[in-house]
């Protein structure tokens, strides 16, 4: 797995990882399984992580389909705009280099 610059600058965490991941995609919802494949990760670790990161209000579950709960950035909480204004600058610098 390639690691992309935002990570190599926050850290290898499995945290920063699938926060990178609800980053890059923050006009969609994700289920743990789509999560756990995309990032390598299992999925035991994705939903501790998940879990995590709706404590601290960063995701949040944005619907249900069957069983299946999908799960989305909150772009109102002020650190996931921290983080998206963050992550888009290191993109950019990313793409200068």
């Amino acid at each position: 797995m390639r690691f992309s610059l935002f990570t190599q600058v926050m850290g290898h965490s499995n945290h920063i990882r699938i926060m990178e991941y609800f980053l890059e995609g923050r006009e969609l919802d994700f289920d743990v399984m789509q999560i756990a494949e995309d990032t390598e990760l299992s999925r035991k670790t994705v939903q501790k992580v998940i879990d995590s990161l709706i404590g601290s209000k960063i995701i949040f579950i944005n619907r249900r389909v069957g069983r299946t709960y999908l799960f989305k950035l909150n772009k109102d909480n002020q650190i996931s705009k921290r983080l998206c204004k963050l992550f888009d600058e290191i993109l950019q610098k990313e793409g200068e280099d």
